[in-house]
């Protein structure tokens, strides 16, 4: 146990010693008394004094032995030349308490030992009388039992101080204990991930800006897992937690020391390489394991990785990571792994201005809807709308179009909270759509998976339906094959909801995504909208009008309203019109038009 006085105060002590032995010398000196103590007083004194000088040079130890001689010399004469006097007893008893109370175990008993041991010896030679004492000095000084009392007393002072500290130092040395559990409980929370384990974001730029600034350099691997927030708001945040220590697990797995994996935030890690370790091997052997260990099925989770040269690429950690979010913005559908550019800063300060137009158009409630017609396929009349999401114009740039700003809403996780708007905006035009072509009208509106699957969503269709006084029949609720990528069982009971209600659920671009036959199977769908891929090439090759002519008897024997997207030349619809399927939509019929053009 580690209990030591500190340096200052050991050179605090030697300095009032030394002063004390000279002064003490000088005094005796002057009343003619104690010669010999004079001597070693003033000598003790003086070392003490050298001591003081040379403590800059001399180690805690050498200083607290060096109290300890002196101590043990001048206490032994004072108690030889006087007995039964205070100043020796007690100068004995403060080089004790020292070894008590920097010394521990065995070593501490040494020094009390010798002072006990020096008062026998001392009572041994009176009662030999090889010491003896004038009649002046003190009254019965020479009788042997005197000094074994005398030393009986000063043994039970030294076991009461020794106890003492001793539980001191032994409470002190369980608060000490106590405090570094606490500190590295603090520690750990402050520079570790809770979840993971690994060092957070704090550690890392802790460890790489002062690299970095003493001319180091190195590779910074940003890591981060896609789709997790649609998984969490699918199946709880336990499913995505288990992706993320996965991902911790298999990356310490492959690193080595003085290379340092940091979780940043949620669902986005970064591996510090420091020297020329290239990050591209690294990269690939993570992306290949990572699909080959874990078992993403479904789940639409993929690992995404980008690389940055420090100090090229960034002079500190929040450069760096500010350049992989550049990136991470500039990789396209399919690419796993890219490096940083600055011509993707450029690029990125565009798609910076996009987002904030977004995000206001949103808040001012600047997005529209505009309805695309859809005809019957026999005789072309219409027969239903399609409504379709627009952004209003208010600064002097363009409005931003759909390719342009639901990416956007996807990125930003706004696509919840845009949904509902373009439903509500939808749902109230379908009385005024009705009053100009007829009662049985009905109007689709595209749902994202995970407002789709969201809890609540069909009391909120009710609700909305109520508000507007729309009945359920006349409202199509469309969506993508990307809502496969969670489980079926949630998809036929949110459609089964639905469809109770009276709502027509549509599954538009079937052919694309997740596209099985067994997931016709398993949910019944009202209508089925045939991708624009299935019918550019109808009129043009044989192998295409199989095809197309087959998806449509499979939707026939279903049970679902077939629904060709994307017909823009008359031959696509004579060629249709043999199929049988019953409704068309696209710009040979009609482009997207605001409500107002309709009425």
């Amino acid at each position: 146990m580690q209990t030591q006085m500190n340096a200052r105060t050991l050179d605090r002590i030697t300095l009032t010693g030394s002063l004390v032995g000279v002064g003490t010398a000088l005094l005796l000196y002057l009343e003619q008394i104690y010669p010999l103590s004079v001597l070693i007083d003033g000598g003790a004194g003086l070392v003490l004094g050298i001591g003081v000088l040379l403590r800059r040079r001399l180690s805690a130890d050498q200083k607290l032995a060096l109290l300890m001689a002196c101590g043990i010399v001048v206490g032994a004469v004072a108690v030889l030349q006087g007995p039964f006097t205070a100043d020796g007893l007690m100068i004995l008893a403060g080089v004790s308490a020292l070894a008590f109370s920097n010394w521990s175990g065995v070593k501490a008993l040494v020094i009390p030992a010798l002072c006990i041991a020096y008062l026998l010896v001392l009572s041994l030679l009176v009662a030999l009388r090889y010491v003896q004492y004038p009649p002046d000095v003190l009254a019965d000084v020479n009788h042997p039992g005197l000094w074994l009392i005398s030393s009986a007393a000063f043994l039970l002072l030294l076991l009461a101080m020794g106890a003492s500290i001793f539980e001191l130092k032994a409470r002190l040395w369980q608060k000490i204990q106590r405090l570094e559990t606490i500190n590295q409980q603090l520690f750990s929370a402050a520079y570790h991930d809770e979840l993971t384990g690994a060092a957070n974001k704090n550690l890392l730029q802790q460890q790489l800006d002062p690299q970095l600034q003493g001319g180091g350099s190195g590779t910074l691997l940003v890591l981060r897992l896609t789709h997790l927030r649609q998984l969490n708001a699918l199946h709880g945040h336990q499913q995505g937690d288990h992706y993320i220590c996965a991902l911790a697990t298999l990356v310490s797995s492959l690193i080595r020391p003085p290379q340092l994996l940091a979780r940043l935030n949620g669902p986005q890690f970064a591996v510090w390489l420091p020297g020329d370790t290239a990050a591209g091997p690294l990269a690939s052997q993570l992306l290949q394991q990572f699909q080959a260990e874990l078992d993403l099925g479904l789940s639409g989770v993929s690992l995404l990785t980008v690389a940055l040269s420090a100090p090229a690429h960034g002079g500190d950690l929040a450069e760096l990571l500010k350049n992989a979010e550049v990136v991470f913005s500039h990789l396209r559908p399919g690419e796993t792994f890219a490096t940083f550019s600055t011509q993707m800063a450029q690029q990125l300060s565009a798609r910076d201005l996009a987002r904030q137009r977004v995000r206001h158009a949103l808040d001012a409630g600047l997005f529209y809807p505009v309805y695309q017609s859809k005809v019957c396929g026999s005789d072309g009349h219409i027969c239903g709308f399609e409504g379709l999401a627009r952004m209003q114009s208010f600064d002097q740039h363009p409005p931003l179009g759909p390719g342009q700003f639901i990416p956007l809403l996807h990125d930003e996780g706004w696509m919840d909270e845009f949904g509902r708007t373009m439903l509500q905006l939808i749902i109230a035009d379908i009385p005024l759509l009705q009053q100009k072509f007829g009662p049985a009208l009905k109007v689709s509106a595209n749902v994202s998976p995970p407002l789709f699957l969201a809890q609540g969503f069909t009391s909120f269709i009710r609700q909305c339906l109520d508000h507007h006084q729309v009945a359920p029949a006349n409202l199509v609720l469309e969506i993508t094959e990307e809502v496969f990528a969670t489980e079926p069982a949630r998809i036929i009971a949110v459609t089964q909801e639905l469809q109770q209600l009276g709502v027509d659920v549509s599954l538009d671009d079937f052919g694309t995504g997740f596209s099985s036959l067994k997931y016709l199977q398993l949910v019944r769908f009202n209508e089925i909208k045939i991708d624009k891929s299935f019918v550019d090439r109808i009129a043009l090759d044989d192998n295409s009008f199989v095809l197309f002519a087959a998806i449509c008897r499979l939707g026939a024997d279903l049970g679902c309203r077939m629904v060709a997207e994307g017909v823009e030349q008359q031959e696509q619809v004579a060629q249709i019109r043999r199929t049988g399927c019953q409704q068309m939509q696209g710009f040979y019929y009609a482009r997207p038009v605001s409500l107002t053009a309709l009425l």
